[in-house]
């Protein structure tokens, strides 16, 4: 499906397994996220850099559970890898589009 999107200069989500996974989801497992996570106002990936509204944290009422609180981790930011092409890649186009 990538190979088949590259060649035709589209960039977009596709759902392999439309068969047996509906655009709508596991609607329980969607609930239970739900209610343990809450999207963040933007998240750095490694070869992206800062996407907007694009992780995950833990809502505060989980701050017991949560690694970046405990130990006072904030805005860890990580290098990337020189030998990384995706920064500059027909990917980072694709995904600075969804």
């Amino acid at each position: 499906m990538l190979v088949r999107q590259v060649n035709e200069d589209r960039y977009q989500v596709e759902n392999q397994y439309s068969r047996v996974v509906t655009r709508e989801g596991n609607r329980r497992a969607k609930d239970e996220v739900s209610q343990i996570f809450e999207l963040r106002a933007q998240f750095e990936w490694r070869g992206l850099g800062l996407v907007p509204n694009s992780g995950l944290k833990l809502k505060p009422a989980y701050a017991q559970f949560d690694a970046e609180t405990r130990f006072a981790i904030h805005d860890l930011r990580v290098a990337d890898n020189p030998a990384c092409e995706l920064r500059d890649s027909a990917w980072r186009q694709a995904a600075s589009r969804l």
